[in-house]
């Protein structure tokens, strides 16, 4: 039989404000996916719920509001792929400046 031992752990607990992440500019990628409100409840490890954030519109309402046919979908779908063939203005003058510059 394998020995049980006990696991200690201890809770980091900030004691002062220097070691908290509060009010510290970060650069992480996940900054767009926290508030500094919810940061803070987890800080203090809290059980309270954070609320879901509402959709800006709703998606049903939306499709009610510009229904498509499956005709219609494709015809957008064919006219948005000869656009991108089109060459933009801006495209072709960049690409004419190259050209002549190089």
């Amino acid at each position: 039989m394998v020995g049980v031992s006990k696991v200690e752990t201890e809770a980091l607990e900030v004691e002062n404000d220097e070691e908290s992440t509060k009010g510290t500019a970060s650069t992480s990628c996940y900054d767009r996916l926290f508030t500094d409100e919810g940061l803070d409840m987890l800080e203090r490890g809290g059980d309270q719920v954070m609320k879901d954030e509402s959709e800006e519109y709703e998606k049903e309402l939306e499709e009610r509001l510009f229904p498509l046919d499956d005709k219609e979908v494709m015809l957008r779908v064919q006219r948005n792929a000869e656009e991108q063939e089109k060459p933009k203005l801006a495209e072709m003058s960049a690409h004419l400046e190259r050209r002549s510059t190089g």
